[in-house]
């Protein structure tokens, strides 16, 4: 009304009527008519909030939820729909029905199984809102169907959108077959973004398609990105072959980021093959980054080796790292071997680390108890620290035995910290000991027992 010159005036006078004002009666006309419309719409909402959903078919169905799905990701799209619903006469017909999380959207766009494919895939193809690509690129990939594998790898070489391209990438990790590992490949060779590859490297590591290891091999050594070479790595340690084994120790040897050496270190323990023992061992003595150390003595933990004992030994007694020696006490313990038993001791009662002191503790567990008990019972009268304590009766509380219940029993009587107590008394209570019973009445009496 106001574009057809209406204007606003002083009082007492009138605007001029040009050529092009419309008569007043025809005014009124067009303002019944924009006020009946939006009666209409808003009817229109009204009905939907109120009335019991009926049964739709699937395309219509698929195009209601995923416009559910936009409004859900882009709340500051604008509709008229969304603009009814805002009213506050409208808000009381509402209530109760709130929107569906995406979660609620997925479960029942599955619920429609595989008659879904095909307005999903056209979707992901032409839709302007990339929350509705990525939804419909995840809805697919968890239909598993071998039907909405072209929309996807369609989706992943066209698509403008580098997150609609990643969530696609994701999608094909289920789906197997030639053309889908070639063209992973090619996305992770030549897709601009690092996001991409990234996930283009590790949906090939899922799929454990042989004819991916040269590429990701490539990648692992060559790609700028260092997160695209951690995940490499990783996808290559995901094989089960030989091959893949001197790429991962080419890039803990070689690699400038040490995020990418530690991913490495890691990956050959779990691959467990003895070839990688003496550059996991160069590495722990002489890289500069403790991350790179301490993942690589965790991993030579997996490693029955004569050179590996008297290297971890090494590194719990000189590295300058708490977390190395941290580290390398676990290691110790997961060996087992009886020749770590002194230098655990030795880290137990001498390391000005608490937390190495009680990574020694846990890893004496480790040993039988005739072994373990004498040292860890040595800690409890020596120690400052009451986490320590803790963590030291705890473990004690493991063994099946009684020789520690003397010390226990004078701790929970004597130790200042409620925390050890509490310990105490977890690690005493254990099943059968039915020769404590007196002694947990007369502590009960005491009037000095903390509640």
């Amino acid at each position: 009304i106001v574009a057809e010159g209406f204007r606003i005036l002083p009082a007492g006078q009138q605007a001029p009527l040009s050529a092009d004002t419309p008569p007043p009666r025809r005014l009124k006309r067009l303002s019944f008519s924009i006020l009946l419309v939006l009666a209409a719409a808003t009817a229109v909402c009204l009905l939907r909030a109120v009335l019991p959903e009926r049964e739709e078919a699937t395309e219509t169905k698929v195009t209601r939820l995923l416009e559910q799905v936009r409004r859900l990701e882009e709340p500051s799209a604008w509709s008229i729909q969304s603009w009814i619903e805002s009213l506050p006469f409208v808000r009381p017909f509402l209530e109760g029905r709130e929107r569906q999380s995406s979660y609620e959207l997925s479960d029942q766009i599955e619920a429609c199984g595989t008659n879904a494919i095909p307005f999903l895939s056209s979707a992901l193809a032409r839709h302007r809102s990339r929350a509705v690509r990525k939804f419909a690129a995840r809805a697919l990939g968890d239909s598993e169907s071998r039907d909405a594998v072209p929309a996807l790898l369609a989706a992943l070489k066209k698509d403008a959108e580098e997150e609609v391209r990643e969530v696609t990438a994701e999608a094909l990790r289920d789906v197997e077959g030639e053309t889908v590992t070639a063209d992973l490949i090619l996305a992770l060779q030549k897709d601009s973004s690092a996001k991409v590859r990234a996930m283009a490297a590790q949906t090939l590591g899922s799929q454990q398609d042989s004819g991916a290891i040269p590429a990701l091999a490539s990648a692992a050594e060559k790609d700028a990105d260092q997160r695209v070479r951690s995940y490499a790595i990783s996808a290559l340690s995901d094989f089960v072959t030989n091959t893949v084994v001197p790429p991962i120790i080419a890039a803990l040897a070689n690699d400038p980021s040490e995020e990418v050496r530690g991913d490495a270190a890691s990956a050959l323990g779990n691959l467990r093959d003895q070839r990688a023992v003496p550059c996991l061992i160069t590495a722990l003595q002489s890289d500069t980054n403790a991350r790179v150390r301490e993942s690589s003595v965790r991993a030579l933990s997996y490693f029955e080796n004569n050179a590996v004992l008297p290297a971890i030994v090494a590194a719990l007694e000189k590295d300058q790292d708490a977390e190395v020696r941290t580290g390398a006490a676990g290691s110790l313990g997961s060996l087992g071997s009886k020749d770590a038993i002194a230098p655990l001791a030795k880290a137990l009662s001498c390391d000005s680390n608490e937390s190495v002191r009680a990574a020694a503790a846990e890893a004496l567990g480790e040993f039988d108890e005739a072994t373990a008990t004498p040292l860890l019972l040595q800690t409890l009268g020596t120690d400052a620290s009451a986490d320590l304590r803790v963590k030291t009766i705890s473990v004690l509380g493991c063994f099946e035995g009684t020789n520690a219940s003397g010390t226990l029993l004078s701790i929970l009587e004597k130790d200042p910290s409620i925390k050890v107590q509490c310990a105490a008394v977890k690690a005493l209570a254990r099943p059968g000991g039915y020769e404590l019973i007196p002694v947990f009445r007369r502590l009960l009496q005491s009037p000095g027992l903390p509640s």
